[in-house]
């Protein structure tokens, strides 16, 4: 071996030193790769650089006083139960809780508790996972699928992880959002912090569900977000996300907290608690 060489195999190492012990980035949402087809909502996961220009649609319907959301674990008929989803799903829950309570002050979106803790019910559906990936619009087709057993259940709204690929990392369809956890390999831990893990996948995927953003909404784009703040969760322009200060509605002027002066404000949503 050369002294040249031996130089390249040092550097080699160090490098993979380095990258063993540096926090990945979270992830981001990307533009589709082709024009979205009913329902519109095609969210992806790339890196932090990559604009952001998904299409939504606000899951947005009837709900009275104690709508909560329900957390599901889907697994396919194929597919083993992983044990420890349901554990892992909670704790991510509880940090997208806190952070929605950082943003609101002291508000939380009302989840399904027993004890305290956030009820993560695992659900199997009758689809293997190819034949999942293999429908039109997954999303659809799980919401369709899970409506035949009654999820979500009266006044409630739903948060589904599933294993499989999908329309997109995450979509909102209706009364359900779905992380695909399979599509961007984007699984939640028992370990994740803000916005690590799917913690910010999951966030976003509520918001919408709280019915952001109202196409009404003064800066208003990409179908269902805005696109003025990289700080906002939903923002869908072409500047990189401000991960460090990411905020639900900065200036509270398109969906929270506007006080419903020029369209609907999600502050008003029976899915609040607190």
């Amino acid at each position: 071996m050369t002294l040249q060489q031996a130089g390249q195999v040092l550097a080699q190492i160090a490098a993979a030193q380095q990258a063993s012990t540096t926090v990945p980035p979270p992830t981001i949402e990307a533009p589709p790769t082709a024009p979205p087809t009913a329902p519109p909502t095609v969210p992806s996961t790339v890196t932090p650089t990559t604009p952001t220009t998904p299409t939504t649609t606000p899951s947005q319907g009837p709900l009275g006083p104690g709508a909560a959301f329900e957390a599901v674990y889907v697994v396919t008929s194929d597919q083993a139960v992983d044990p420890d989803r349901p554990a892992q799903i909670g704790h991510e829950l509880e940090v997208v809780s806190d952070w929605f309570a950082g943003q609101t002050g002291g508000r939380r979106p009302r989840f399904v508790r027993e004890g305290g803790s956030i009820v993560v019910t695992t659900v199997r559906i009758a689809r293997t996972r190819a034949q999942l990936e293999a429908s039109p619009s997954p999303g659809q087709s799980l919401q369709t699928e899970l409506a035949g057993l009654s999820v979500p259940g009266p006044n409630h709204r739903a948060i589904v992880y599933v294993e499989s690929g999908g329309d997109a990392c995450g979509i909102s369809t209706g009364a359900i959002s779905t992380l695909f956890m399979a599509q961007c390999d984007i699984h939640p831990s028992a370990t994740s912090t803000w916005p690590y893990g799917a913690t910010y996948l999951a966030a976003h995927e509520m918001t919408h569900t709280f019915g952001a953003v109202p196409t009404c909404a003064p800066h208003y784009g990409n179908g269902g977000h805005v696109v003025d703040d990289p700080r906002d969760v939903l923002y869908g322009g072409g500047s990189a996300r401000d991960w460090a200060n990411l905020m639900l509605d900065p200036g509270h002027d398109d969906y929270f907290g506007t006080g419903g002066a020029t369209c609907p404000d999600i502050a008003d949503s029976p899915l609040w608690v607190g």
